[in-house]
Order: C-alpha cells, then structure tokens, then sequence
C-alpha cells in the first residue's frame, strides 16, 4: 500500500513538492519557504487554497474529475517551480524536475 500523501514530484533547490492525499482527497504543494506574491496569485487562480494546520497550498479532488484534477496539478507544480526557479536565479538545467 502506498504511503499517504504520496509523493509525486519536488525540486529541493527550488523547495517545492506536490503530492496526492487519498485520504483527504486532495493534491497538495508544500513549499520551505513563503512563496512569492506571484506564485500565491497563482495557486489562487487555480483554485488552490491556504490549509495552515498542514501548511500546504491544496485542491480538492473529485472522482468524477481526478485526472484532470491530476494533470493540471503536474502542469502547476512544473510552472511554480519555474517561477521559483526564476525568482532565485537557478538554471533550469541545474536538477532534474522530479
């Protein structure tokens, strides 16, 4: 059986990881440090909400949309990371995404 919240990408020079929550029915991004006001502004716009006791950016995921919910939750980690990337300075080349 496969750990909860399983691990799906991260980027430790970036400091960000999404993971799926079965039991809380959700995908998740965990960040070490406060993101950017334009990163927050886009978790926003995709419909990702502030959960402090757990201190992720998470979206809730239905069975009648789980993949979809999946895919653009890969799509978003992949364009915080960059932002993040950007904002810091780093290569893109410097790691491997997942």
């Amino acid at each position: 059986m496969a750990p909860d919240p399983f691990g799906i990408a991260s980027d430790s020079v970036a400091g960000v990881r999404l993971f799926e929550s079965k039991d809380d029915r959700q995908m998740a991004l965990k960040f070490e440090e406060k993101p950017s006001q334009a990163v927050i502004d886009k978790l926003k716009a995709e419909g990702y909400h502030w959960q402090p006791a757990n201190r992720v950016w998470a979206h809730e995921v239905w069975p009648s949309s789980s993949m979809s919910t999946r895919i653009k939750a890969e799509r978003l980690y992949q364009e915080v990371r960059a932002m993040i990337r950007q904002e810091k300075g780093i290569e893109a080349g410097q790691e491997i995404p997942f």
